[in-house]
């Protein structure tokens, strides 16, 4: 799919999942969204199902944060995210990424995550340019998990349930 299409196809999508501002989503498009990081199903370039792999730092480890997974109406339950996030933790490995991590937005999706493996719950701030939020709208409850691709990768949450930091690497 060509690059100007695929942006379209991206900003729709976005919208019709999160129902975000076409602002929001050209902020991220501008200033975040890399083709390489971002991983889809397409069919006659209509986008199907995405992902984006946004690098940040966290705790002194090199994580991906995967960031706007989204399955058009007309796709949904048919494996396309699942297919995406076996794909996303391949690329992450490419990538030399110490973790995934991620937001799941409700107690469903944290469900779906933990089957495929992503475990933990900390309270998360995110420090990114552009004032950009990563998170859900309600940085007051967003808390991620993670999914360690190395052995050694380990989250320490504060004891009192502050905010741990993830800081933009772009």
């Amino acid at each position: 799919m060509k690059n100007e299409i695929l942006k379209k196809e991206i900003a729709r999508l976005w919208a019709e999942a999160f129902g975000e501002e076409q602002e929001v989503i050209g902020l991220f498009l501008e200033h975040f969204y890399n083709r390489d990081r971002m991983l889809y199903t397409e069919r006659d370039d209509r986008l199907l199902s995405m992902l984006h792999i946004v690098p940040f730092m966290l705790q002194e480890q090199k994580v991906g944060y995967i960031y706007a997974v989204a399955t058009d109406i007309t796709e949904r339950g048919k494996g396309l995210a699942t297919l995406l996030m076996h794909k996303a933790v391949e690329r992450a490995r490419e990538m030399g990424l110490d973790a995934l991590v991620l937001i799941p937005a409700d107690d469903g999706l944290r469900a779906f995550y933990s089957r495929l493996g992503f475990i933990g719950d900390a309270k998360v701030a995110f420090d990114a340019p552009h004032g950009f939020d990563f998170g859900t709208g309600d940085s007051d409850n967003d808390r991620i998990c993670w999914l360690p691709l190395k052995d050694d990768f380990k989250v320490t949450p504060p004891c009192d349930d502050t905010a741990i930091l993830l800081t933009y690497t772009g």
